[in-house]
């Protein structure tokens, strides 16, 4: 059996017998295929991907920065709704009946029960209906538990409109 050593020196051995009996044009050609494809052996492993990597830093920074900036933002929001005081079920009541009408103005009805608000919305805004979320959520500090709306389209059909339920889960003093 054959040790691998003794392939290669073997190999070798046949390498320098092929080379020798080359001419010096045919080795100079050899020589310079070789070096061609070490030369691009070296930039498809080491150097491509590194100058990929830094032409592209500054670009992965920036996004990198943007999502950190945008995630201790909401760190900063949910640390300022867990220090708030517990609002009792009747300030949260009228916190939430008293934004409907400026919001929606008759286009939405609220009826609070067991702990829960449903608001029935009809043709409203998706402005008007973030705003209303936003002041349930951080005002009355309630959150909500099932929600079904349906976009619909204003009777000239120039604006997006929501219509459907929104369940709030009320906190509990």
């Amino acid at each position: 059996m054959n040790s691998p050593s003794l392939v290669f020196q073997r190999l070798f051995r046949d390498l320098q017998l092929v080379w020798s009996h080359r001419s010096g044009r045919e080795r100079a050609m050899l020589l310079a295929a070789v070096a061609l494809l070490a030369a691009t052996l070296l930039w498809s492993v080491a150097l491509g991907p590194a100058v990929r990597t830094l032409n592209t830093a500054d670009k992965t920074r920036a996004t990198l920065e943007s999502q950190l900036q945008a995630m201790l933002d909401m760190q900063t929001q949910a640390k300022a709704l867990q220090s708030q005081a517990r609002m009792g079920n009747a300030a949260v009541s009228q916190t939430l009946m008293a934004a409907v009408e400026p919001t929606f103005g008759k286009n939405a009805r609220l009826v609070i029960a067991n702990n829960q608000a449903t608001l029935t919305v009809n043709a409203v805004t998706a402005q008007a209906l973030g705003q209303w979320l936003t002041l349930a959520r951080v005002n009355a500090q309630s959150k909500p538990t099932v929600v079904q709306i349906a976009k619909t389209t204003s009777p000239d059909n120039a604006d997006i409109l929501w219509s459907g339920t929104l369940q709030m889960a009320l906190p509990t003093p």
